[in-house]
């Protein structure tokens, strides 16, 4: 009976898993950017009816959202949020791919990995290698 409890834990990707880095947000633990100047915070939703997550960029100070991504990512399999060193927003996302938000201006502008735009953070290094 254990066996199952531990196994049915480990296909939850949006719930936090010990040992996560503080830059690495959960449904139940927002992450604070390198800066302190932003929240990433975890969204649910639904994209054709399957359970899905997309994320919002909050003030830190105040919560306020200064953006709301419009992207779902599946909750079949294992997806990360997190910040990096310069405070872009970071998504793994499975076999969706690897993407980052960088602030431009008042804009918050999505780049694909593959794009070159810039390195990986170390966790995902670790965390999903296959993607990169």
């Amino acid at each position: 009976m254990i066996f199952w409890v531990l196994a049915l834990s480990a296909c939850q990707p949006s719930e936090p898993v010990s040992g996560l880095p503080p830059e690495v947000a959960t449904l139940t633990r927002p992450a604070v950017s390198p800066s302190g100047k932003y929240r990433l915070v975890l969204v649910e939703g639904a994209k054709d009816g399957v359970k899905a997550l997309s994320f919002q960029v909050q003030d830190a100070a105040s919560s306020q959202p200064v953006f709301s991504a419009a992207d779902l990512f599946s909750t079949r399999t294992k997806t990360y949020f997190l910040w990096d060193a310069q405070d872009r927003v970071w998504v793994s996302a499975g076999t969706q791919g690897t993407f980052f938000w960088q602030k431009e201006g008042d804009a918050w502008v999505r780049y694909d990995f593959a794009s070159g735009a810039a390195a990986l953070p170390a966790f995902l290094k670790q965390a999903a290698p296959v993607q990169h």
